[in-house]
């Protein structure tokens, strides 16, 4: 005999009608015992589709599946949770005023609102290309990797600089003129042959003799750029 899981089995429950879901809203809150309450599905002609009868009136309901499926976790601490079941379905308590309107089987939307019309966004169906054009394609792709440019198209090298206005404070990126790079490049190169100051070095001067010194190496100095 196998053994029976402990994965409960849950279902969303999704009213159209605001009385109707402000009422079942309340029993749950206030954990009321209802009697006159029972949900019925027609195993012959579609096990899809029943009714919800409450207080004597019935509702139609239909089941449908969810664009994906999720998940439903319960917690004794507040603090740590525990996966209880996998959802995937949603039981649509119809509004009386659409009840002559079919229910699609399928539900188009999710349970949050990112997931509205999921059905339709995120499994639309594929785009069918020509084969010529992926081709197309991959070559443009395999050449920009190559370090040239597609057919048609050129490669433009733009330096950029982030300007704060003095004013109003507020920054944005520009492009840098043209004549400033220039300025730029040949301070670079400058600051680059002059080990990074920008100005050439210069070799040590010997300094005059002090009267009574026997070691001239004492008065031997680097010279500065400000001498």
């Amino acid at each position: 005999m196998a053994a029976e899981s402990n994965l409960e089995q849950h279902f969303i429950l999704r009213v159209q009608n605001a009385e109707l879901a402000s009422k079942l809203r309340g029993w749950l809150r206030d954990q009321a015992t209802v009697d006159d309450i029972s949900l019925v599905f027609d195993q012959c002609a579609n096990p899809r589709l029943g009714a919800l009868t409450l207080d004597g009136v019935q509702h139609n309901v239909v089941l449908q599946d969810l664009p994906t499926v999720i998940e439903s976790y319960k917690t004794l601490d507040d603090a740590n949770l525990v996966k209880v079941a996998d959802i995937g379905q949603v039981l649509v308590v119809v509004d009386p005023e659409l009840a002559d309107q079919p229910m699609p089987l399928e539900c188009p939307d999710g349970v949050t609102p990112p997931m509205r019309k999921a059905r339709s966004r995120h499994f639309r169906p594929p785009i069918n290309l020509p084969a010529d054009m992926m081709r197309d394609a991959v070559n443009d792709v395999i050449e920009m990797l190559n370090g040239r440019a597609p057919d048609g198209y050129s490669f433009h090298d733009v330096e950029e600089e982030f300007v704060v206005d003095p004013m109003s404070g507020e920054g944005r990126w520009q492009q840098v003129k043209p004549g400033k790079q220039r300025a730029a490049a040949v301070t670079a190169a400058t600051a680059d042959a002059g080990g990074g100051s920008g100005r050439q070095p210069r070799a040590a001067k010997r300094k005059p003799k002090a009267a009574g010194s026997d070691d001239e190496d004492d008065y031997i100095e680097g010279m500065t750029d400000s001498d």
